[in-house]
């Protein structure tokens, strides 16, 4: 459920007050539901993407489908440690999100890919990549690819968006399609409902802990959704973070009620999602020293076997300088990007406090809830309109566990 509108007129109100909102126990979930995407922001996902490009060739053939490739830096859907580009971010809204795309893409078979490990891999996908005429050069790979299950290329657009173009792509690829059909007798078979929401299932079985990561612009005074354009209007990104059982470990109190997150826990946190990816990739920070303060805490405060509920709470402070940064010459000056570069060298970072909480599950040896949200100001590395300090908030949940609670289980 996303927050109640009292809720978020708290929120904003302490926006326009000029305070980044106070994490506790009574108000961090008002911020994950914020940060987290709505239903509407999530349409684009009615669209059954897979994941495994030659699983999808099968399974076109078995269907006798064309096959829609969706491919860009990051995989649009979110990988490990990594969001996707801006490209995707915008062509969320702008194009697989409107009705007229949604009803062209339902006669293709759709599946997404991480551009680079597609275009420049040497594995069994990226030969039939190449062979359908795919370039091997992740520079000039990204975009959208329409062909037979065969691998005959049925069209090709670079980038996602915007939408007129894509119509036009997805309209004549299934012209063409329908056309190779008819002379061959082709009867196109209905896409088998899809299992689960789980984005990444194979991960999410594994035994440790999958965490689904958002990260948005908070609200600024009376502006909910920042952005100087519409289409920059709420913009949200998602990336995954893979914990081992090992790591997922350091968040359970050990030698008491109360101790300290692993330092090596904290850090992984840190370094990939404790930094601005909201309009876009970001690879991180890339140095040992970013993290100039780094603290959390893990406390028993329930115990109804076999669960346990701890709390999490942190405050931290990244910062970072670009590559071509020099302290003596730049100061504390921010940096500033332009059109896939550097305009400005400067510090870039987040300063930010967590909380959350979460339960663990002694009889399945796993976490069964978590939700953590950091929020804070973060700072450079964006266009010179948009460089300062300025509030955002990422949040740490178990992919879906809003979407069906369970009565009884897995609650604080």
């Amino acid at each position: 459920m996303k927050s109640s509108p009292l809720a978020l007129a708290l929120l904003l109100w302490a926006q326009a007050a000029g305070q980044v909102p106070k994490l506790d126990d009574k108000t961090y979930r008002i911020q994950i539901d914020f940060i987290r995407p709505s239903a509407d922001e999530l349409k684009w996902k009615r669209i059954p993407w897979r994941t495994d490009l030659l699983a999808a060739v099968e399974e076109a053939k078995s269907l006798q489908r064309p096959i829609l490739l969706w491919s860009d830096q990051g995989n649009p859907l979110g990988l490990v440690d990594m969001a996707p580009s801006v490209n995707t971010v915008i062509a969320r809204q702008q194009v697989w999100s409107d009705d007229e795309v949604q009803k062209l893409a339902a006669n293709f078979l759709p599946v997404t890919a991480e551009v680079w490990t597609l275009a420049t891999g040497k594995g069994p996908a990226s030969e039939f990549f190449h062979k359908a005429g795919g370039p091997s050069d992740g520079g000039r790979a990204h975009g959208l690819y329409l062909f037979t299950p065969d691998g005959e290329g049925l069209g090709f657009q670079f980038l996602s968006r915007p939408k007129e173009p894509v119509v036009k792509l997805l309209t004549e690829a299934l012209k063409k399609w329908n056309e190779m059909g008819s002379k061959k007798g082709l009867k196109p078979k209905p896409l088998p409902p899809r299992k689960g929401n789980k984005t990444w299932p194979e991960i999410e079985a594994k035994a440790g802990l999958l965490l689904q990561v958002n990260a948005r612009d908070l609200p600024r005074g009376n502006v909910q959704h920042p952005g100087k354009t519409p289409e920059e209007q709420g913009m949200w990104n998602q990336s995954f973070l893979e914990l081992t059982e090992k790591e997922a470990s350091g968040f359970l109190p050990q030698g008491g009620p109360k101790a300290a997150v692993p330092d090596e826990l904290v850090r992984k946190i840190a370094r990939k999602h404790l930094s601005d990816f909201a309009r876009g990739n970001n690879a991180g920070y890339r140095t040992d020293s970013f993290l100039k303060k780094g603290s959390m805490t893990t406390e028993t405060i329930s115990v109804k076997e076999p669960l346990v509920t701890v709390r999490l709470h942190g405050e931290m402070t990244m910062e970072e300088g670009t590559t071509g940064y020099d302290p003596k010459r730049d100061g504390q000056q921010l940096s500033v990007t332009g059109d896939h570069r550097i305009d400005v060298e400067g510090l870039y970072g987040f300063e930010c406090t967590l909380h959350g909480k979460a339960v663990y599950d002694t009889a399945a040896k796993r976490f069964v809830q978590f939700e953590l949200v950091a929020v804070g100001l973060r700072k450079g590395l964006r266009p010179k309109d948009d460089f300062q300090p300025n509030p955002m908030g990422v949040s740490f949940i178990i992919e879906g566990q809003y979407d069906k609670p369970e009565k009884g289980k897995g609650q604080p």
